[in-house]
């Protein structure tokens, strides 16, 4: 009787379904969960008053700790990323140790925040003399990436949102912190941090998507000491020796931007 009422009602979702067709859908999706130990961690809004140098078990600081104990690799996704000097010589530490660091953040022409790319822009050289493996996706990525929709554009653009970190290929942290100065001293964030080697399997899978030629430039060091992006388009290697597919008006907009003192906002 409940189901002829339903199947006359016109509900916009099917309801009209066989209890036990749900039961066996919901045992399969509690049977695929990867049970973990996980810690959520997150800022404490009081510390935002205090002078950075001050603060205490603030998001930056437990981060920075967990990067230190890295043995093998350090696996980054971040929609921005801005490593200033201090970031800089952490890096360089893991380079003497023989650490694996991989990074892809978003290109000029994937990027939703032309500031935030002008506070990256200036460190890539420095980054891949440290020896970091650096991808930026390319804004025509494919479907398996966060896709921001342009106000100012009838196009859809791939943008990178993911902010995730791997560790050693072991454990994991997923959450709302961007490697840059506003994160870590201006906003309060939080995240999971999952001790799971079956996690982190699946997320470097998925970053791994991310930083396919088809969907990401690899930067480089050219043999002037300039940087290329490396690319492939139509099974061929494309390479470009300033930011890809973008217009001079966004390219002098960026430059601009990274000549004012404001790297501590980004």
């Amino acid at each position: 009787m409940i189901h002829r009422r339903i199947s006359g009602l016109h509900f916009p979702y099917h309801l009209n379904q066989d209890i036990e067709i749900l039961k066996k859908d919901m045992i399969r999706i509690r049977d695929s969960f990867v049970w973990a130990k996980a810690v959520y961690v997150w800022d404490d809004p009081d510390m935002m008053y205090i002078e950075a140098d001050k603060q205490k078990n603030t998001m930056i600081q437990k981060l920075k700790q967990r990067v230190q104990s890295v043995k093998k690799s350090l696996h980054i996704e971040s929609a921005y990323f801005i490593p200033r000097p201090s970031g800089i010589a952490e890096l360089i530490r893991l380079q003497k140790r023989g650490i694996k660091v991989r990074l892809l953040t978003n290109s000029l022409a994937s990027n939703d925040v032309i500031a935030a790319h002008a506070g990256y822009a200036g460190y890539r050289k420095e980054l891949l003399s440290a020896g970091v493996e650096l991808y930026e996706l390319r804004p025509d990525a494919g479907a398996n990436r966060i896709v921001n929709r342009r106000l100012i554009s009838d196009t859809n653009n791939t943008g990178l949102h993911a902010k995730a970190m791997v560790f050693d290929s072991n454990a994991v942290f997923v959450g709302s912190f961007n490697l840059d100065p506003r994160s870590a001293a201006i906003n309060t964030e939080g995240g999971l941090y999952i001790e799971s080697p079956t996690i982190a399997k699946e997320v470097l899978a998925f970053m791994s998507k991310g930083i396919k030629p088809q969907n990401s430039y690899r930067v480089l060091l050219d043999t002037r000491g300039g940087l290329a992006w490396i690319t492939v388009i139509d099974g061929k290697t494309k390479v470009y020796h300033s930011d890809p597919v973008v217009g001079e008006w966004r390219r002098l907009k960026a430059d601009m931007i990274r000549i004012l003192p404001v790297e501590l906002q980004l």
